[in-house]
């Protein structure tokens, strides 16, 4: 029996923040046609403002909402993607319950 395909290639996880929103452009820029690629961070509005600024490539991305403390929302998003890229830092305080559900 094989698993379930993800529905997404890449959650970019923390793409509200400096490092996050520079690289959600490069993935709207550089990442092959077909990629699917969503945006996560803790809020929805300000997850939509940094996708409204990436251009017609990032218009239809996903959108996933969700505190980086929060076990089980670490866990559906986990679920979804093949990889998570965070930029959620400290990664030792804030890490580890993505570390968990990745694992």
């Amino acid at each position: 029996m094989t698993p379930a395909q993800p529905e997404l290639d890449v959650v970019l996880y923390g793409a509200t923040g400096f490092v996050g929103r520079l690289t959600a452009a490069y993935l709207a820029e550089h990442a092959p046609e077909g990629a699917r690629i969503a945006l996560g961070g803790r809020s929805e509005e300000r997850l939509a403002g940094v996708r409204s600024e990436l251009g017609p490539r990032a218009a239809e991305w996903p959108l996933i909402a969700a505190d980086s403390s929060d076990e089980a929302a670490m866990a559906a998003m986990a679920e979804r993607a093949r990889a998570i890229a965070t930029t959620v830092g400290p990664y030792r305080r804030h890490g580890m319950a993505l570390v968990r559900a990745c694992a």
